[in-house]
């Protein structure tokens, strides 16, 4: 399979995850009345789950392993302090210098955060889950 069609089928399993991770995520702090560190360390976690399974079959096309599980979430623990502790500085700033509404601050500190992070985790899987890397 093509980079440039890896790149798609990941963006496309990034955006369905995405909008997994942001609606656990509003759930969770403005029905259940969670933090943002639990709140979004939850909403990862979950969102992360589907993404391994379903970039595993569809974008790498290989197999689910133990080992590979092992890969992904060594992986997935940097994307996830990324999103968790680089999103809550991130929106303590944002609350300081912008007049936004909290709950519009805490989805561009997740969006921000969740493009970067997504970047980094592509390469990386893409390197450790094609023959190349293994």
């Amino acid at each position: 399979m093509s980079t440039l069609r890896k790149i798609s089928n990941f963006a496309v399993i990034g955006v369905i995850n995405t909008f997994v991770d942001f609606a656990i995520l509003n759930v969770l702090i403005g029905y259940a009345g969670l933090g943002f560190i639990p709140a979004r360390s939850i909403s990862f976690i979950i969102a992360s789950l589907g993404s391994y399974v379903l970039n595993s079959q569809y974008t790498f096309k290989v197999g689910l392993s133990y080992r590979r599980y092992g890969i992904f979430l060594s992986i997935t623990l940097f994307g996830f302090c990324i999103n968790v502790y680089g999103g809550d500085l991130l929106l303590h700033t944002l609350n300081q210098i912008l007049p936004f509404n909290f709950t519009i601050l805490v989805n561009i500190s997740a969006l921000i955060t969740v493009v970067f992070s997504s970047v980094t985790n592509f390469v990386l899987y893409n390197y450790f889950f094609t023959k190349e890397g293994e």
